[in-house]
């Protein structure tokens, strides 16, 4: 009969990570396994190296998107992800005409591939499962195929009398058709919210390497012969905050001694 209990007390801890506390004196989690869903906003840097007097003005990157990832958790506390996104990237200007301001807003949805390491910040047990802060860096892949978002000419007067002068303004915007990397830093506080469920809120500074969508100025000034170029630049750096939803599987515990086992819901 003692033998009888212990197999179906036994029987029962694999399926109520409760009774394993009670018993083991503590769930230890050797790895496991997840995949989530993530939505996000973000700030993409918006740069420019000529504003021709202060008539080019730069608008806020905000943007939005969402992702998937999946990951390992080693021993509570290394973890290895690998995730997609897709985010928008805005590009955003004005030309502050005194009598009729001309704006420039264009957004593109961009893929992107996401490597990261992230480290647990242990304030506790070693290896148990908690909700708790995790920090890591990563690298981001944003391959880009080349294409001609929009384009105009504007005739501009400026002056009087016999100082009066035309110039003629002309821009191209487009996506550059090339491969961006970024590198960023990730803060995340994960609640464990069930053996079968954790939720993220994360912030992610990000530094870009390339660009990802220009806007080419030319200016003409019928008085002279010089061509006066700009360009405005927007690229992956900034940084990005959100909220992801993960399910755990594959709980591998540790159970003191007594061997390895799989967890289940």
């Amino acid at each position: 009969e003692d033998l009888y209990d212990f197999g179906l007390q036994s029987y029962r801890l694999r399926n109520n990570v409760k009774d394993q506390a009670t018993l083991f004196g503590g769930e230890k989690v050797k790895s496991r396994f997840y995949a989530g869903l993530e939505a996000f906003g973000h700030f993409n840097t918006i740069t420019t190296d000529e504003s021709y007097g202060g008539l080019v003005v730069l608008k806020d990157g905000a943007g939005f998107g969402m992702g998937v990832s999946a990951g390992m958790v080693l021993r509570e506390g290394w973890a290895l992800e690998m995730g997609y996104t897709r985010s928008e990237i805005r590009h955003a200007w004005k030309l502050d005409f005194s009598n009729s301001p001309y704006d420039g807003n264009y957004s593109r949805f961009v893929n992107g591939g996401v490597f990261r390491v992230k480290r647990k910040l242990i304030f506790g047990q070693q290896d148990v499962r908690s909700s708790a802060l995790w920090v890591g860096g990563g690298v981001v892949v944003n391959p880009l195929r080349s294409r001609k978002i929009n384009g105009n000419e504007f005739i501009i007067y400026s002056g009087s009398g016999a100082a009066r002068d035309t110039m003629l303004m002309s821009y191209e915007a487009a996506v550059m058709g090339k491969t961006v990397f970024s590198a960023e830093l990730s803060f995340e506080y994960i609640f464990a919210v069930s053996p079968a469920l954790d939720v993220s809120l994360f912030v992610r500074p990000r530094w870009g390497a390339g660009t990802m969508i220009t806007t080419d100025f030319e200016v003409h000034e019928f008085r002279k012969t010089d061509i006066m170029p700009a360009r405005i630049a927007s690229s992956g750096a900034g940084f990005v905050f959100g909220i992801s939803f993960r399910i755990v599987e594959g709980i591998r515990y540790a159970t003191g001694g007594r061997g390895d086992y799989f967890g289940y819901r």
